[in-house]
Parts: C-alpha cells; sequence; structure tokens
C-alpha cells in the first residue's frame, strides 16, 4: 500500500495511533494534548520532566507521529493552536435530557465527518473510483455494525449495473474471496482495522488479483497491510459508542463519495438503471387512493 500524506493536525494524529504506543508513549501522548500551549515553550528536557518520562520515549513518539525530532513536533503544535480543529464533541451524560444527547450525538456526526475530511487522502480515493469503474465485480465485506455499511453499500453500487456482492461473516467471505481475480474489486470495512476475517478475506483476494480496498480509523493497521489503497476514517470513542457511532456516518460517506464518483463515469448508464428500478418498484407499491377506496 502506498503511503498518503495527510495534512492532518498533531492532536488528531496523537488520538488514532494511541492504540499503536506503548504505555510510556501514551504518557507523553495523553501530556501533550492536554498541556499543547504549555509544551510548545518547553524543551525536550523539560517535557520528559513534566510528563515523568525520557527523551528517548518522546523522540519515538516523534518518529511514530512521523515527525523528524521534538523541534518539528513544536511547530506542530503551534500550528495546531493556531488554527486549532473545531472541539465541539461532548461526552453523554446519565443526566442529559434528550434534547441534550440528540445535540451530542449530531455534534459528535459532524466532527466525524469534519475529521474524516481531514484524513481522507483524495489520490487514495481517486485511485478507488478508478479501480471501481473498472471493475468486473464489487464485492463488500464487513462483520458486525461494519457488516451494515457493507450491505448498504451493496444495495446503492448494484445500481451502477456493475455485479455486486457482499459477506457479513467469515467463512461466506472466504468463499467468495476464493473465486475472485482480475478485474475484481474488494473492499473491506473495519473500523479497528484489526478484524481478522475481513483482513483474512482481503489477504486472499489480493493474492488472487483483485483489488482491494481498505475503509477504517486513521493510522496504521494490520488491514493496511492487505490493500491496494486505504480510505481513512476518523471519530472520537465515548463511553457511550464502543461500536464506533459516529465512524459509520465517515464510512457511509466516504462510500457514497465512491459511488457518486464511479456514478458520474457511467452518468446514461447509470441514469437508465435508476429507472428500470423506479419503474419496477412503482408497482410493487400500494396505491394509496385505490386501497382507501376499498376500504370505504
Amino acid at each position: 500500500m502506498e503511503e498518503a500524506q495527510h495534512n492532518v493536525g498533531i492532536f488528531l494524529k496523537l488520538r488514532e495511533i494511541a492504540n499503536d504506543l506503548t504505555s510510556a508513549e501514551k504518557k507523553v501522548a495523553d501530556c501533550i494534548i492536554h498541556s499543547g500551549d504549555k509544551i510548545i515553550r518547553m524543551s525536550i528536557t523539560d517535557l520528559a520532566q513534566k510528563c515523568d518520562s525520557s527523551e528517548s520515549t518522546i523522540v519515538r513518539l516523534c518518529k511514530k507521529l512521523h515527525l523528524k525530532g521534538y523541534q518539528e513536533l513544536r511547530v506542530a503544535l503551534a500550528q495546531d493552536l493556531v488554527s486549532p480543529v473545531k472541539q465541539i464533541h461532548e461526552k453523554v451524560d446519565l443526566n442529559d435530557t434528550p434534547e441534550q444527547t440528540m445535540r451530542k450525538v449530531f455534534q459528535a456526526a459532524a466532527q466525524a465527518l469534519s475529521d474524516t475530511e481531514s484524513v481522507l487522502s483524495v489520490d487514495n480515493l481517486v485511485k478507488a473510483v478508478d479501480y471501481i469503474k473498472n471493475a468486473s465485480s464489487i464485492s463488500f465485506f464487513g462483520i458486525g455494525a461494519s457488516g451494515v455499511i457493507a450491505l448498504d453499500a451493496y444495495y446503492r453500487f448494484s445500481k451502477l449495473g456493475i455485479s455486486c456482492h457482499y459477506a457479513t461473516d467469515g467463512h461466506s467471505q472466504t468463499n467468495k474471496a476464493v473465486f475472485l481475480g482480475a478485474g475484481d474489486v474488494v473492499i473491506g470495512i473495519s473500523h479497528s482495522g484489526r478484524t481478522r476475517d475481513v483482513i483474512r478475506t482481503l489477504d486472499i483476494a489480493r493474492s488472487k488479483g483483485a483489488n482491494t480496498i481498505a475503509v477504517t480509523q486513521f493510522g496504521h493497521s494490520p488491514i493496511t497491510e492487505v490493500a491496494d489503497t486505504v480510505l481513512f476514517t476518523s471519530s472520537r470513542e465515548t463511553a457511550f459508542r464502543t461500536e464506533a457511532m459516529a465512524s459509520r456516518i465517515a464510512q457511509s460517506a466516504i462510500l457514497d463519495s465512491l459511488f457518486v464518483s464511479a456514478a458520474l463515469t457511467r452518468y446514461e448508464q447509470v441514469i437508465k438503471n435508476y429507472e428500470e428500478v423506479r419503474q419496477v418498484t412503482a408497482a410493487m407499491r400500494i396505491d394509496q387512493a385505490k386501497d382507501l377506496h376499498k376500504k370505504g
């Protein structure tokens, strides 16, 4: 997978690589997140003392952030503090009213979309669209909550006139992957990037010659190793989002972007497909006026 360059704020990067940090590095990261405005005036020695850590730990953290050193970290912090990401996310409280809860959930969704836009590589998106518009078939794989996203994407992309498939359990995914080949596209969806079945399926499909696309949270994870291109999402966890509620909004937005972009490359065919589907589904609907007349 080609490494994409992202214009991402340092605070967002720190949150997204948290799972890949050692306990000592996490201590430094937490210190930076909560005291960034003070740290830009500190030496590396001062920061090590403040975090009860070591200078070598800080240097290792800088490397994981793809920074050349501590000085570059201070510059990145200063840039974030001059133009900070708007922090609109609040945790849901047990005493919140339905209105307060609604506002916080909506704000979390808006934040997820904003953060995702900042980490999403346009080059990777274009590459994914190229795979799809030339695809013989498209398969969507996900487990659990990501499986719901895979099913929704299957319904949308079917209107492209390309053979589409989906599977939401490991056995079905494997059975499908072994029969894929050159010209086929597989889209694996995993918020954590560590879902074993989805990773294994992408690996099999890739070995058969299929093009693989991963939709996952920002940061290095096992699924990025088996994807030809990666589309990153970003969302922030809370106690009421163990299934990454807001990440589903971001995943759907990415897949919508893929669908619309691919549809525009075969516009006439897609319009024809939509019309045919509309006519068939219209015949399946109950005529409300006639139905009411019969009841009368």
